[in-house]
């Protein structure tokens, strides 16, 4: 965006640009001047401190124990800005919200192992204004059981 700026300021003029743009020109010279803002300073040391404590614990802690975690050291820090920050950076817990983690992906065409049940899985053929049923065969210790589920209609 700056670059832009730069690029036609002599032909229209830093504040036209920005208005048409959306942007604020003060926005526009403070990045010009090179400073960087107070807020990405401290965002800076406060991320470096997030990834130390989450180095610490693991890596299992999410933003909710983080920020605990970071106001039992002595860091005053809001929750949401500790999501931010870790969300940014994707930095992550070991748990979300009672799903487990997943750390592999299944290949689609992987062969599969034999299923060690020997169960036989098979569809009933379809009976007109009867639906379908589903028959499932298992090999027992001395027998064979069978379970039929017919949706109803």
């Amino acid at each position: 965006m700056s670059s832009f700026i730069e690029e036609h300021r002599e032909r229209f003029g830093v504040e036209p640009i920005c208005s048409t743009l959306e942007v604020s020109a003060s926005a526009y010279y403070e990045r010009a001047k090179g400073r960087r803002s107070a807020r990405a300073i401290e965002d800076e040391r406060l991320l470096a401190r997030i990834r130390e404590v989450h180095e610490r614990n693991y890596c299992a802690y999410g933003y909710r124990r983080m920020s605990v975690a970071l106001k039992r050291e002595g860091e005053e820090v809001g929750k949401s800005r500790v999501q931010r920050l870790m969300r940014e950076t994707e930095i992550q817990g070991a748990k979300r919200r009672g799903k487990p983690w997943r750390t592999t992906k299944a290949d689609p065409a992987a062969q599969r192992r034999p299923d060690p049940c020997r169960r036989q899985t098979g569809t009933v053929h379809h009976r007109p204004g009867r639906g379908q049923a589903h028959l499932t065969r298992k090999a027992g210790a001395n027998r064979l059981m069978r379970c039929a589920i017919a949706p109803a209609m």
